[in-house]
């Protein structure tokens, strides 16, 4: 199992992102398998799966980036705004309110 994880971690850190979740589904690493899948679905551009599962292992400021490229503004400020990334909010929250 530990070797497993080893082998995710290599694979998450080099960008292998499929290999990634294949090693740490062996090792019974659920958070960072859901890490490794969330990082694949941004690759292949499949911005509100990815940003789910950022949310669900706690990268906040991921998952606001992928929500942004969704369009989904005021979700993405809301998170922005938790991780302190007030600038980036703030520009949201200004896109929002001048679309509506």
């Amino acid at each position: 199992t530990q070797e497993w994880e080893e082998q995710g971690r290599t694979h998450l850190k080099q960008g292998r992102f499929e290999l990634a979740v294949r090693a740490f589904a062996f090792a019974h690493n659920d958070q960072l398998r859901v890490e490794a899948e969330a990082r694949l679905n941004k690759e292949g551009k499949e911005y509100a799966l990815a940003a789910q599962g950022f949310e669900k292992c706690g990268l906040l400021a991921e998952a606001a980036d992928c929500l942004e490229k969704e369009s989904r503004d005021a979700d993405a400020a809301s998170l922005y705004e938790r991780v302190e990334r007030l600038p980036d909010a703030a520009r949201l929250y200004e896109k929002c309110k001048i679309c509506s």
